[in-house]
């Protein structure tokens, strides 16, 4: 199943991007950190993600979640 494909799990849409909300609306750095956990756990649609974050106005966190997933947390 492609990354655009993945069905996007409950769990990631609930605390993900309660996480990613945090991190978009209050600029909480543990908040994202709290987003990359889960998305290290769980399938997620990347494409949805990215568009959610555009939606809410925060392409960037979209980019920021991408770079800590693939460097982990540091």
């Amino acid at each position: 199943m492609s990354e655009d494909t993945q069905i996007m799990d409950p769990i990631f849409l609930e605390r993900g991007k309660t996480g990613l909300a945090s991190y978009i609306h209050f600029k909480a750095r543990e908040c994202l950190d709290q987003a990359v956990l889960v998305a290290q756990k769980m399938p997620f649609n990347k494409k949805k993600v990215k568009e959610w974050c555009a939606s809410e106005g925060a392409p960037g966190a979209y980019e920021d979640l991408i770079k800590k997933l693939s460097k982990g947390l540091k």
